[in-house]
């Protein structure tokens, strides 16, 4: 036979039992769409970090910050073979104005330089309205620098930072909540700041400009609400003295980072008398690889159970194929004594398996993409809210994933295609399986295929873990309250009605789906509730445990052992 051939035929075969191929391609596409869905959500942190450097400055910023306590290098304890360390108050000065023009003005490959400081705790009125918010102080560029720039007006600039004048560029929150909408621009608002501690601070502040919306969105939480003056006017009228929170450096490209680094810390170490290293040096390369290292762990956990999965659905396809060249010994025999050699035989069997794997795979990618963006909805609403995790589809990995997928069905397919393969002519035909039957008290009994008995009790048991799932995860996110109760008792109701028809007729939803049906080994009556109980606890262990060793051939499995039950088909 040619391939062409033994396609057809393996086609053939599959279509006789839709249902057990079905599942079959089931178990492989939902194995192959974790693998896909997991990598997108690993992936997407990558994507959530970069997004929020690029929407906040950039890749190629430098941020400096002097912390009160600093992490020293200790005594060395021999006992411990290691240095202790311990936290110190910083000694180190304060960053300065002056230190921003120097690092503008000496540094290498650096762009542009912006001076910053903050203070929370300010009230700002405008024709009786008012808002909470918050003050930030820059130099000119402020804008630049966090890439964020104004919708109305404009941003003040550096000469009116030398002249320390009174103007204001506002948050988007104010300029709806405080001036209602209506033009701010040329008119005073007040800014007032009053604690049981300090001074009073009240200034009147000239409108110039109205900054972006950018939302309350991770790294731009409360932006919106602040009101942004020039550094010097802070300086003075503020605080009454020359230091600065924070510089941020920008730096001409990715290349140039490192250097523009080093040289701000050789800079502020001359400028203040020390070595540099009591600031810290924060750039965004350095949050773009922890993300990326959270996201390649992610990926590993998440994509081994996914590769779990893949492995339990190649079980599966044994499972079928061994079923399968039981029911056809007849016809693998005739076909021997037709003059078929034993690679025609494998041939066959083994492209039944990669259609059932490569099919599983096609449609798995598919539903990977969908499960991905469904996860990174939920990450985003009950995870991390208003986090917008993105879904990031990786077409390799999608291909990498149906690779896996056909080599499990080679894998798992060969050992079922060469059991078929070696297979006498003389042995096979006269080997014609039969259903096998068994009798208890005067009534016969016709014991269910090796596929009905398996996949019933699969379908049964996602069922019953769905039941328990959905309430129990109800109760662990909210509590029993209200509604929840209802859901809680509803879903229990459910799991003992299911249990409950599984014992008084032996015939659950996979029972009938399967057409089987579950009955006591001595009596040949229906299983009991505890015997039910009994049979789907096992089950996701004892399955298994099945298809690996082939005993699912034998009258019972290792779960209708326990609970003294047989599986048999209804007539």
């Amino acid at each position: 036979m040619n391939l062409i051939e033994c396609i057809a035929i393996g086609l053939t075969s599959l279509r006789r039992h839709p249902l057990r191929s079905g599942l079959t391609i089931l178990g492989i596409a939902i194995g192959v769409g974790a693998v896909v869905s997991m990598v997108s959500v690993g992936d997407g942190s990558r994507a959530l970090v970069l997004g929020e450097i690029e929407r906040t400055g950039g890749l190629t910023m430098i941020e400096i910050t002097r912390d009160d306590w600093d992490r020293q290098s200790g005594t060395f304890s021999r006992r411990a073979g290691r240095t202790l360390r311990r936290w110190r108050r910083n000694r180190a000065e304060h960053l300065e104005t002056q230190d921003i023009y120097e690092i503008m003005e000496k540094g290498r490959g650096v762009v542009h330089v912006v001076g910053e400081d903050d203070m929370p705790g300010w009230n700002v009125y405008h024709e009786g309205a008012s808002r909470n918010s918050r003050v930030v102080a820059g130099t000119a560029g402020y804008d630049r620098s966090h890439n964020w720039y104004p919708v109305m007006g404009r941003f003040f600039t550096e000469e009116e930072v030398e002249r320390a004048s009174t103007v204001t560029v506002i948050g988007y929150t104010i300029y709806d909540e405080v001036f209602k909408g209506e033009d701010p621009i040329g008119k005073e608002m007040k800014a007032t700041r009053t604690t049981s501690w300090g001074p009073r601070y009240d200034v009147r502040l000239t409108v110039i400009g109205v900054m972006e919306e950018k939302g309350d969105a991770m790294d731009t939480e409360g932006w919106d609400e602040r009101f942004i003056i020039p550094l010097t006017t802070f300086q003075q009228r503020f605080t009454g003295r020359k230091e600065v929170e924070r510089i941020r450096v920008e730096a001409t490209s990715l290349d140039e980072v490192e250097n523009a680094k080093e040289d701000a810390k050789h800079i502020l170490g001359r400028m203040h008398n020390n070595s540099g290293e009591e600031y810290q040096y924060w750039t965004a390369q350095e949050e773009l690889a922890t993300a990326e290292k959270i996201g390649n762990t992610m990926k590993a956990l998440m994509g081994g159970i996914a590769l779990i999965a893949l492995f339990v659905a190649g079980i599966g396809i044994m499972n079928i194929m061994l079923v399968s060249v039981t029911e056809r010994t007849k016809e693998i025999g005739l076909r021997k004594a037709l003059g078929a050699k034993r690679r025609d035989i494998l041939t066959q069997f083994l492209i039944e398996a990669l259609v059932l794997s490569v099919t599983g795979g096609i449609f798995g990618a598919i539903l990977g993409i969908f499960l991905g963006k469904g996860s990174a909805m939920l990450i985003a609403k009950f995870v991390w809210e208003g986090s917008n995790w993105p879904s990031v589809i990786s077409y390799s990995t999608m291909l990498i994933a149906m690779g896996v997928s056909v080599s499990i069905g080679v894998i798992f397919g060969l050992y079922p295609a060469y059991r078929a393969a070696i297979l006498m002519p003389i042995e096979a035909l006269r080997e014609v399986p039969g259903e096998e039957t068994l009798k208890i008290d005067g009534y016969e009994f016709k014991l269910a295929p090796l596929s009905g008995r398996f996949w019933g009790q699969l379908l049964d048991s996602l069922v019953y873990a769905a039941i328990v799932a959905i309430p129990f995860g109800v109760w662990t996110r909210t509590g029993l309250e209200g509604t929840n109760i209802v859901l809680w008792v509803a879903g229990s109701v459910a799991l003992l009605y299911l249990l409950f028809q599984d014992a008084v007729n032996g015939r659950s939803i996979g029972k009938r789906l399967m057409k089987t049906r579950v009955i006591d080994s001595k009596s040949g009556l229906p299983c009991n509730l505890w015997q039910s109980v009994l049979r789907n606890l096992s089950l996701p262990i004892l399955s298994v445990i099945d298809c690996i060793f082939i005993l699912g051939e034998k009258k019972q499995r290792l779960g209708d052992k326990l609970s003294k039950t047989l599986v048999v088909r209804v007539t």
